[in-house]
């Protein structure tokens, strides 16, 4: 772990323009410099096939990756495409667009560090986890100044289902108190929503909030609360998509091959392709 959270991210999340290639029926012509190393730390490229088609460096360190789909076939037509490598783009660590997915896997390595996020990003890497844990709920990230006591809505079958409230302590060893849980809970019951959830980066809730989550009054039986605690979303990000996806993922459009006959051609254009630059 950690101790210290770094002031700035340097991320591959965006790319350029780094050469072009040109297709035809019969032959791909190549003025892009393709590399068989990382041009940062040097470890030797490896390939991710269909449907992304890059090359990318393997070193869990680095991830910088370049975008070459294979040659599509045209006919005698000539077609212009571009390649792509990925290029470093610096964030401030509390930056309130701090891309997701880099977050969360920055935050899978030093879970510590989510204290120091910005509010509103961790609000949407929440809302990102929930996704993907929820579903089929689609859940919609709405905090902001005076949010009236919710910062995501679940949304089922276009009804609104669930109520989140996302509180980002400083102190990771600090206790959750009754007070959170029963101002969603009065917000539940005033919109008459039923399901709440209450995420913190707290590592407990009081004893006082776990009795609260169950309501006891008969007028509130059909209202529940579940309490989510900084070692919940250890665990969620320990085994979800979101922090194990590739950095170009979200970045690029993925390369898919239709018809029959076009796949046949891609691929045996993807065997010259794979050759270039090992």
């Amino acid at each position: 772990m950690n101790s210290k959270t770094p002031e700035e991210l340097h991320l591959y999340s965006d790319f350029q323009n780094c050469g072009m290639y040109w297709k035809s029926y019969d032959h791909t012509d190549v003025t892009a410099d393709i590399p068989s190393h990382c041009i940062y730390c040097e470890a030797k490229l490896a390939i991710k096939d269909e449907p992304d088609w890059v090359l990318f460096c393997p070193n869990s360190g680095c991830g910088w990756w370049m975008h070459f789909p294979p040659p599509k076939p045209a006919g005698f037509r000539t077609i212009e495409h571009h390649a792509k490598w990925a290029i470093i783009k610096k964030f401030s660590f509390n930056d309130k667009d701090l891309p997701t997915a880099e977050l969360a896997k920055y935050l899978k390595q030093n879970p510590h560090s989510m204290v120091n996020t910005h509010f509103s990003a961790f609000e949407k890497l929440v809302c990102s986890l929930m996704k993907e844990f929820y579903g089929p709920t689609e859940f919609i990230h709405v905090g902001r100044p005076k949010d009236g006591g919710k910062d995501l809505i679940g949304v089922f079958n276009d009804k609104i289902t669930t109520f989140v409230e996302v509180k980002k302590r400083e102190n990771i060893f600090s206790c959750e108190s009754v007070r959170t849980v029963r101002n969603l809970l009065g917000v539940m019951t005033h919109e008459g929503v039923e399901k709440g959830i209450v995420v913190t980066t707290a590592d407990r809730f009081s004893k006082e909030a776990h009795s609260l989550s169950v309501p006891k009054e008969e007028s509130l039986a059909n209202y529940n609360l579940e309490l989510i605690s900084f070692k919940d979303i250890k665990s969620w990000l320990n085994i979800s998509r979101v922090s194990s996806s590739p950095s170009w993922e979200g970045v690029i459009e993925p390369y898919y091959c239709e018809d029959e006959y076009e796949r046949d051609h891609v691929f045996v254009r993807a065997e010259r392709w794979k050759q270039i630059g090992t």
